[in-house]
């Protein structure tokens, strides 16, 4: 994943310092007085890079799924128990703070689920540290994560440009 991590954070610098994606806008971020793209616009790095590993999870994920019920089960109790370790390892494990940093809390427990149900379902294919050894389901990894980088890049570029 540190691939993909150096990817999307080449793309974020190469272009931070250029508005090329700005003129190809044909309509204001204001007029899109959205949640989501607020969200979008104020991503930092770190939480691109989480959101990268997630596209890159669900892209391998649909090309290798296995609806058998004990990988869901096995990966749902491998998030569980690796969650609340995580849980109490970074804090007190209360409903005060699930509720007041809920995604937080959510990240603990899914991203073990996905690492566990990855790798079961990875397993036996062939798979390079986590590159599929089909080029093509790479590519299309690779692409929508590109996707995604250059989508951020836009709402955040016309994002700045509408609040000066």
């Amino acid at each position: 994943m540190y691939v993909l991590s150096y990817f999307s954070l080449v793309i974020l610098r190469l272009s931070a310092h250029q508005n090329v994606f700005r003129k190809s806008l044909n309509y204001s971020v204001k007029q899109m007085n959205s949640r989501i793209v607020r969200y979008l616009a104020q991503l930092s790095v770190s939480k691109i890079i989480l959101w990268s590993y997630l596209i890159w999870y669900l892209v391998m994920s649909s090309f290798y799924f296995d609806p058998s019920l004990y990988l869901w089960a096995t990966a749902s109790g491998v998030g569980g128990i690796v969650g609340v370790a995580l849980m109490l390892s970074t804090g007190d494990m209360t409903w005060h703070r699930i509720r007041t940093r809920f995604w937080e809390s959510f990240r603990l427990f899914f991203i073990p689920f996905c690492v566990s149900s990855f790798s079961e379902l990875v397993n036996g294919h062939g798979f390079i540290f986590f590159f599929s050894p089909v080029l093509v389901q790479d590519l299309v990894g690779l692409g929508a994560i590109g996707l995604f980088t250059v989508l951020i890049l836009r709402i955040k570029n016309q994002w700045q440009g509408s609040e000066t």
